[in-house]
């Protein structure tokens, strides 16, 4: 379904039973929407609207916005889902043209919760801005945080997150605090919105390099502590951390709480300090490889 309050309440209302979630972006293309649900084998499929596609592994299709369910009981449900429990499937593009998937647990969310706060101390922001696809792994970032601390999530349209002057228009209107982007998206904002920049508090970018030149630009617009964060969907996120203060000094920092970074050789041998090799992360965050 598309991002909307809907979309949150059938989030919440898949992680209380103690089942995983499958984020799927309704402008996604068609046939990479049938290939998700039947590699992940999903059997329910919760939407705002009646879908119909190629595919006969869904056995239940659920309308949220359907009237019968404002019958049915308010009252919490008994279960209680535990750390290891899985609550999330996460879809990535995959080197061979197939998207590729991971499945992340309880375990790994809580950490990334509490972790990243340790961090960045973002508990002080009251307002978090969501702008990103529900497929991509920042989503994560900008809706089960703020919610689990009780925070506000300012949630941007389609049209608000592609065009950068909306954007700026939506931020400003509700004196966003907090925001986690890539590079390239806050570029736009530098160019073409630098005035809404100026009251945030924190600012977490990843996904992509974070340039000294961005960096220098983002300053000289906002006197908000400016992160640079690591870590692939497979380790729920974010990884490492790095607050930025100058542009001499980008790294992706050390590791967030429970977690542990290691450069290999390739023997799986621990390298040298300076030397080149593989990245490897172990811990809390790290998820279940399904395909």
């Amino acid at each position: 379904m598309p991002k909307s309050f809907e979309l949150i309440v059938g989030i919440l209302a898949i992680l209380k039973t103690g089942c995983a979630f499958l984020p799927i972006d309704p402008d996604l293309p068609k046939d990479r929407i049938e290939y998700m649900l039947s590699n992940s084998k999903s059997k329910i499929l919760l939407s705002t609207e009646n879908i119909k596609l190629n595919t006969d592994i869904i056995q239940i299709e659920l309308n949220i916005n359907n009237s019968i369910f404002n019958y049915y009981s308010n009252n919490n449900l008994p279960t209680t889902p535990s750390m290891e429990d899985k609550f999330v499937a996460i879809y990535t593009s995959g080197s061979t043209g197939l998207p590729k998937c991971t499945v992340l647990k309880n375990l790994g969310l809580n950490n990334l919760i509490y972790g990243l706060d340790k961090e960045l101390n973002y508990s002080i922001c009251k307002r978090f801005l969501s702008i990103s696809s529900i497929s991509f792994d920042m989503f994560l970032v900008e809706t089960l945080i703020p919610l689990s601390l009780g925070k506000t999530i300012i949630m941007a349209n389609y049209e608000e997150m592609r065009i950068p002057l909306l954007l700026g228009s939506l931020i400003q209107k509700y004196n966003t605090d907090f925001l986690v982007t890539t590079p390239s998206k806050i570029q736009l904002l530098v160019v073409h919105s630098p005035d809404c920049l100026k009251n945030f508090k924190k600012i977490l970018v990843g996904g992509e390099v974070f340039t000294p030149n961005l960096y220098i630009s983002l300053s000289k617009l906002t006197n908000a502590d400016i992160f640079n964060g690591y870590g692939p969907s497979e380790t729920t996120a974010c990884s490492s951390v790095k607050k930025v203060t100058s542009p001499d000094e980008i790294t992706i920092g050390h590791p967030i709480p429970n977690t542990n970074i290691y450069i290999l050789d390739n023997s799986n041998t621990l390298c040298p300090i300076n030397a080149i090799g593989e990245l490897c992360i172990s811990g809390n965050g790290v998820g279940l490889r399904i395909s």
